[in-house]
């Protein structure tokens, strides 16, 4: 029986540009760095009796989510 990633294709080499950089979150690396940090500093993780096997948050649209989708991320274990 084939798994999912042998059905995939392969990525391709090398990293493409950001498509969307500068829209749903900023543009600069370090601005960018910044932000994630502030909200993730700011967000207690909530205590939990074991960290979590899974978060699930948007992979673009951080100007609408990121500082709801922080807490979740700042439960993982460092």
């Amino acid at each position: 029986m084939a798994t999912v990633s042998s059905r995939l294709p392969h990525p391709p080499l090398g990293h493409r540009p950001a498509a969307v950089s500068g829209r749903f979150y900023p543009a600069s690396p370090g601005a960018l760095r910044e932000q994630v940090l502030a909200w993730l500093t700011a967000s207690a993780p909530s205590p939990a009796s074991q960290p979590p096997t899974l978060t699930v948050g948007p992979p673009a649209g951080w100007v609408y989510s990121g500082a709801m989708a922080a807490p979740a991320h700042a439960s993982w274990p460092p």
